[in-house]
């Protein structure tokens, strides 16, 4: 069947659109959080254990809405342990990020432990700064919380120093040495899909060496037969 004019700009029309939907749902699911964008899909969807930890909302489930307004926090050794509905994978670069948030005059470091498939490591959040195009200051990046503005702190996470790889995932984790200034406002992963594999092209003298081999096998046949 030919394809007039018409039909096929109708056709570039709705793939155009077709592309645009497709953009528009992702943004719906992406938000930028200080110094990364974030998809709603990767972040921590519930909290499956907890010691000596306290909500903002007294509802249990903040930290699990997306939204850094909301927090958990810990009183001396307090831990927490959240759950991910969506596997995280290991890439290469860092794979999670732990987002905090402190009033003025607190410490200016967030220590805290994570234990990932048994394995436990100790990390520290850093004050998350930049650099404001408008006027070249460094500037704090600020949460407003209606009653007063607090610091956002961010500390990332290879799971690579666990032992996953990069085609293995995981669902949970624990947060462990939290005190009551370490506000957790949003835990989050980077990847939701496997690393690629990594194809090694063959170097020039090993086909050489494979097309002598089955040439090798052809003369064989070949004397077999006679």
């Amino acid at each position: 069947m030919k394809i007039t004019n018409r039909q096929y700009d109708m056709k570039k029309l709705l793939i155009s659109l077709t592309a645009l939907l497709g953009m528009h749902s992702y943004a719906l699911q992406a938000a930028s959080v200080g110094p990364y964008t974030i998809d709603a899909a990767a972040t921590a969807s519930s909290i499956t254990s907890a010691s000596n930890m306290a909500t903002s909302t007294g509802n249990g489930s903040a930290i699990t809405d997306f939204d850094v307004t909301t927090f958990v926090s810990g009183n001396p050794l307090g831990s927490i342990g959240l759950g991910f509905d969506n596997a995280l994978f290991n890439q290469t670069g860092d794979d999670l990020a732990f987002y905090f948030v402190r009033a003025a005059g607190e410490p200016d470091t967030v220590d805290f432990g994570l234990d990932i498939n048994g394995t436990t490591n100790n990390y520290a959040a850093s004050l998350f700064t930049y650099v404001d195009p408008a006027d070249g200051i460094t500037k704090k990046y600020q949460i407003d919380f209606g009653s007063g503005y607090a610091d956002m702190f961010i500390a990332t996470v290879e799971l690579g120093d666990f032992f996953v790889t990069g085609t293995d995932s995981i669902s949970a984790l624990t947060m462990t040495n939290l005190n009551s200034t370490d506000r957790l406002a949003l835990a989050a992963g980077f990847n939701l899909t496997a690393a690629s594999p990594v194809v090694v092209p063959l170097p020039a003298a090993a086909w050489l060496f494979i097309t002598g081999l089955g040439a090798l096998g052809v003369i064989s046949r070949r004397r077999v037969k006679h």
